[in-house]
């Protein structure tokens, strides 16, 4: 296309050779403009910390261009390090002026931001298989306030706990569970509550537990055994 424009193909190979440039490779260019000066320092003081920090999967790519004016620096991408999809997860950059003017008390505001594709790494997230994000799913029946009194209290035990609010029946929640790997179940009802004693579903093994519902220490330490 740059062809049809009557540009010469020394530029044009100038132009894309410069698509291959490594961070070194910067300092060999003879050129003086202001703007390409203060890149290259940038460019190279922003390695020179990820040199430090030992992040070896960040890349130089000096064809990176992303399309929004507000950019003043540095911009970035970010993909799938074991490349089970091509295109971005992410991205970013550095801007200078947008809050500054914004807000424009006379003070500066400089700011890095980055946003996140949900659509790719919901599908890679898909592709793979994690563990439960939950230690235990609490079903109240009609207990509410009791069950997340519950759940604040195993919580703090290092208890990652969810509480089935959305009035599902507990035959569908209970599948859920099993879905989404939750491996403990407690279905808190109003006779739980009376009696002061609890259920706890093993969903790996369909065994069940009573505890009482006052044994914190008891409770967490039967979860916390898978």
């Amino acid at each position: 296309e740059l062809k049809d424009y009557q540009i010469p193909s020394s530029s044009l190979n100038l132009l894309f050779d410069s698509f291959k440039y490594q961070i070194d490779d910067l300092d060999k260019l003879n050129i003086d403009n202001e703007i390409f000066v203060e890149g290259k320092k940038e460019i190279k003081e922003l390695f020179s910390y990820i040199s430090e920090l030992g992040l070896t999967e960040c890349r130089f790519t000096p064809y990176l261009a992303r399309g929004l004016e507000i950019y003043t620096g540095t911009v970035f991408e970010v993909f799938d390090a074991k490349k089970r999809l091509t295109c971005a997860l992410g991205g970013g950059g550095r801007f200078d002026k947008i809050i500054t003017n914004f807000i424009d008390d006379g003070n500066n505001y400089p700011s890095v931001g980055i946003s996140f594709g949900i659509v790719p790494i919901c599908e890679i997230l898909e592709k793979e298989s994690l563990p439960a994000p939950y230690d235990l799913l609490i079903i109240p029946l009609n207990t509410e306030t009791a069950s997340l009194k519950l759940a604040n209290l195993l919580r703090a035990k290092g208890i990652r706990v969810i509480i089935e609010m959305t009035g599902r029946k507990v035959g569908k929640a209970l599948e859920r569970a099993s879905k989404d790997k939750i491996p403990y179940v407690i279905v808190f009802g109003q006779d739980e509550l009376q009696k002061q004693v609890i259920e706890i579903k093993d969903m790996k093994n369909s065994t069940s537990t009573e505890v009482s519902l006052e044994s914190i220490d008891e409770i967490a330490k039967i979860i916390q055994k898978r």
